[in-house]
């Protein structure tokens, strides 16, 4: 999960270094005159593809091994073929290039479509996949995030395809049309249900919450949404260290049971959640240590 806005609630913004320090590669070359994306592209004509964000500090990406298996998983079942070396060195070169600017944090974006056609729906077994690199600072005021982030809920259900779930694919317009919902509330982000009622994700990250009870709860995901990274890196360490995450279906009408909340994706790592604003009403979290104790910690074993 990944691609939120600064959060609109904070007057704080850093300064855009995008255009200086931003860098692109088509296919391993840089993109330039010569080296252009195709008007057939199939990823741009019908997200025909998959897509990975990443952190990058000091030159390293914290969770590159969960996004490499994510990416070779998802081109397995999306039947494009692009070897792992390549991809490897696609990204070697891009965190060879964010090594030189130490302590700068970057988003790296790796999309990956099934290559160029215009044959409709319809795609030749013989097509050579395009990759698209894309390093650019990150925007975000980590200071500001972990203050803490207000939610809104989202009209705007996921749609059903459990066969996706473990797949970042380049179509995104149910995150796109949810996040339209609610870009006139003063919210961070946007809690999206999926066709049965239940609360799933947001748009750009997945939740987890503790009930009443101090147990650590995360949504299933097994029909609609996207089984994230940091997710399942939390989910690991949470184990490492003696800790159960449940997978658990929860309602917008369940969300009064909530002791507290917080939200994560690969480029924001974790963030607590102060506040669900709903139609009826505003829903208040206040600060729990062991949770703020456990983000901390699961942080920190990243080495950033």
């Amino acid at each position: 999960m990944s691609d939120i806005p600064l959060d609109p609630t904070s007057a704080r913004q850093p300064p855009d270094f995008s255009g200086l320090l931003t860098k692109v590669w088509l296919n391993g070359e840089p993109l330039d005159g010569a080296h252009h994306l195709s008007i057939n592209d199939r990823g741009a004509q019908f997200g025909d593809g998959l897509f990975e964000s990443m952190l990058v500090v000091n030159g390293q990406c914290p969770l590159l091994e969960y996004h490499i298996a994510r990416l070779v998983a998802g081109l397995e079942l999306l039947e494009i073929t692009v070897s792992q070396a390549v991809l490897i060195a696609d990204l070697m070169t891009a965190l060879e290039y964010a090594a030189g600017f130490y302590a700068q944090r970057f988003k790296l974006k790796l999309r990956i479509s099934r290559g160029n056609s215009n044959s409709g729906y319809q795609s030749e077994r013989s097509l050579k996949a395009n990759r698209l690199v894309e390093l650019t600072p990150l925007q975000y005021d980590f200071d500001t995030l972990q203050d803490g982030v207000d939610l809104g809920i989202c009209d705007w259900r996921l749609s059903d395809q459990p066969s996706l779930v473990r797949v970042k694919h380049l179509n995104r317009l149910d995150q796109v049309m949810a996040r339209r919902g609610i870009d006139n509330l003063s919210v961070f982000d946007g809690l999206m249900l999926d066709q049965r009622g239940y609360i799933t994700e947001a748009t750009a990250s997945n939740i987890f919450w503790l009930d009443q009870q101090q147990q650590l709860h995360t949504p299933i995901i097994d029909q609609a949404g996207l089984q994230g990274v940091m997710r399942n890196y939390l989910i690991s360490f949470a184990q490492s260290i003696g800790v159960t995450v449940t997978e658990s279906r929860l309602r917008p009408e369940q969300l009064t049971e909530v002791h507290a909340m917080f939200i994560s994706n690969a480029l924001m790592m974790a963030v607590p959640v102060n506040r669900i604003k709903t139609q009826q009403a505003v829903i208040e979290f206040s600060a729990n240590d062991w949770l703020q104790t456990f983000i901390k910690q699961a942080i920190q074993a990243l080495k950033l």
